[in-house]
């Protein structure tokens, strides 16, 4: 464990609001996403139960940080890994499109938060300290999930790349004989 990891302070309050919240924060973050266009919301998109779920994961991972209960973050190659094989899709978000989400769901989770911190008990600095704390727990999750999901967009490419080139090979070769 990292000293950054080990010294990262715990917000229980914040991490109640995140759990008891969820509805609230899902809400404003499908609100968002309409608001910029995502791809994951407008057209074809994803299906909502597949961005409820997203976002309880890395809600409910946010929160157990926020109460101390979890400190140890995957390996980027578990987390790529695990993205590929939980895919249901052929090709996941473009990583752009992952990368808005999150700035969204971050938005929309820390707002929350803190519009439900009773005022009298939070100190400006204790407030600031949970917002920043909130955006690196999520932000940080939304990188590793962005990553996984460039490496597989790639991997996907490198794919129809030699299918086409396996083509391009076959029909050069008929053509000579």
């Amino acid at each position: 464990m990292s000293e950054e990891e080990a010294s990262f302070p715990e917000f229980p309050r914040a991490a109640r609001i995140l759990e008891e919240r969820f509805g609230e924060i899902f809400e404003d973050y499908e609100r968002r996403l309409r608001e910029i266009g995502s791809l994951l919301v407008v057209g074809e998109g994803n299906p909502r139960e597949q961005l409820e779920a997203n976002a309880r994961d890395v809600l409910e991972r946010a929160a157990k940080v926020l109460r101390g209960e979890e400190r140890s973050l995957l390996a980027v190659e578990e987390e790529i890994y695990r993205n590929i094989e939980d895919s249901k899709e052929p090709l996941n978000p473009h990583p752009d499109e992952s990368f808005r989400a999150g700035v969204a769901l971050c938005k929309a989770a820390v707002w929350v938060v803190m519009r439900n911190l009773p005022p009298a008990s939070s100190s400006p600095e204790e407030v600031a300290e949970i917002a920043l704390a909130v955006q690196e727990i999520v932000m940080d999750r939304v990188s590793r999930m962005v990553m996984a999901s460039y490496v597989h967009y790639l991997l996907t490419k490198v794919k129809e790349t030699q299918v086409e080139e396996r083509r391009r090979f076959s029909r050069e070769l008929h053509d000579r004989l």
